[in-house]
């Protein structure tokens, strides 16, 4: 299997969806080590961008303390770090301390999910082509969202990067709906296409390889999951399953 140029001895290409979960905390630069270390081909991240213009690796938009939400981008790093010190959880890493170890990895593939419900991404976007500046670290990672508004920006301002369109089980579901997120995918036309697995069909993943579109489906875990993904021919998928993937 050959994504990006590099190739996987797997059947599939499995990208570490947040690194190792079930062995480490989600989301920091020890899990994503642990997945590698464990024989991975990509690693999944979620980035986003704080008040104070920081990236840091997070999933949720929020953070729930006291039975409140708040809200990721209304909060400077600081205020992130004392929410998780009172919370005594660990904090978000910069998305900057896990760039020494994308480039200790050339051979890995580093998907990196965009969290962003805004119209006007400039700011992430210009951020992340500063830091992934070098030919080599661009092409060595993808850049995801469910955000398309996002996803028009990246290839306007980041013109080289690989991007990837995700789609929901409910954006996959409804035939009608599902005509309008083609539209949106052949405009776009982006590298690769990442839909929920568990909502894929044959239909629709014959479309996307007759338009010449690479597959990774998320989030498969269990190995009926995965053998559904096997007969559908999807080039990769996203699991938190190490054992899918160990060389151990």
């Amino acid at each position: 299997m050959r994504i990006n140029g590099l190739i996987s001895n797997k059947k599939i290409f499995y990208f570490a969806h947040r690194g190792a979960p079930m062995l480490k905390q989600e989301n920091t630069v020890e899990s994503f080590s642990k997945a590698i270390e464990l024989g991975c081909n990509g690693i999944e991240m979620d980035v986003q961008l704080t008040k104070d213009n920081k990236i840091i690796i997070f999933h949720d938009n929020y953070i729930l303390h006291n039975k409140h939400k708040h809200q990721i981008s209304k909060l400077s790093y600081d205020d992130i770090k004392k929410l998780c010190k009172d919370m005594q959880i660990i904090n978000p890493p910069l998305f900057k301390e896990a760039v020494p170890l994308i480039r200790r990895y050339p051979e890995i593939i580093f998907n990196i999910e965009i969290k962003s419900h805004f119209l006007n991404n400039y700011p992430i976007i210009y951020q992340l082509k500063q830091i992934l500046s070098s030919k080599k670290l661009t092409k060595q990672c993808v850049l995801s969202s469910f955000n398309y508004s996002l996803l028009l920006q990246l290839k306007l301002f980041f013109s080289n990067a690989n991007i990837a369109f995700i789609l929901g089980g409910n954006q996959l579901a409804p035939p009608k709906k599902l005509f309008i997120y083609k539209l949106m995918i052949k405009f776009l036309q982006p590298t690769f296409v990442h839909p929920n697995g568990h909502f894929l069909n044959s239909n629709f993943c014959k479309w996307l390889h007759k338009n010449q579109f690479i597959i990774h489906a998320y989030t498969i875990n269990d190995t009926k999951a995965l053998n559904k993904m096997l007969e559908l021919g999807v080039s990769g998928i996203f699991t938190d399953n190490h054992q899918f993937y160990s060389n151990n």
